[in-house]
This record gives C-alpha cells, sequence and structure tokens, in this order.
C-alpha cells in the first residue's frame, strides 16, 4: 500500500513545539533545526514513524539530512492540513527520500499560558 504523504501527519498535533518550531528559519534545516525536528517527530508524530528520525547523515528513510522548510507561518486554506490548527511549517524531502517523500507539513496551535 503507498503512504499519501500529503495527510501522513494531518491529525498530529505539534502545539508542545510550538515555540520550537515557530522560529526554525525557511531554507535548509542546519543541525540544531534538525534536532529540534528530529525531536517534535518522535514525540508526536504517526505512531509508525515515532522512534526512527534521523538527522546529520543522509539515508533513505526517516532522514532529516537534506530537508528544507519551505513555509513556517499561518495556517493556510491551500494547504493540506486541518483548519483547527493556526500554524504550520511545510518540510521539503530531497529526491533520494523514499520515506517519507516530497512535503510533510507540521500544525500546530499557539500554546496556553497558564497563569
Amino acid at each position: 500500500m503507498d503512504i499519501d504523504w500529503r495527510n501522513f501527519m494531518l491529525r498530529c498535533d505539534f502545539t508542545e513545539y510550538a515555540d520550537q518550531l515557530s522560529v526554525i528559519p525557511v531554507g535548509p534545516l542546519d543541525e540544531g533545526s534538525q534536532r529540534t525536528v528530529a525531536a517534535a517527530l518522535d514525540a508526536t508524530g504517526p505512531y509508525d514513524a515515532r522512534g526512527k528520525w534521523s538527522f546529520g547523515q543522509m539515508t533513505a528513510e526517516w532522514s532529516l539530512y537534506g530537508a528544507e522548510v519551505t513555509y513556517v507561518g499561518d495556517n493556510h486554506r491551500d494547504y493540506p492540513t486541518i483548519s483547527i490548527f493556526k500554524h504550520c511549517l511545510a518540510l521539503s524531502f530531497p529526491e533520494w527520500s523514499t520515506a517519507p517523500v516530497g512535503v510533510l507539513y507540521m500544525c500546530w496551535n499557539d500554546p496556553v499560558v497558564e497563569e
């Protein structure tokens, strides 16, 4: 069965990582950003991908090496995301990546501030 990667993280809520994800710049992920994204995906991503993410080395599956942020900001109806999330980060994977492929969207809401 082929996975529809656009919908792979459709219901994942990355609000716990909002502060870290919202400041990742557009462009290739540096090592620090790779670590942040890997931690968020390992903890919050789909169950069949948790604990598999790596960074800093070129591997075809579950690697953030060569991944690039193409957008970070407010969620938009043109993205394949759920409208309940206020923000999203579009993460594009290189052509040689076999899992995942294309673009993944990591979505979150503003964190609740307890007084």
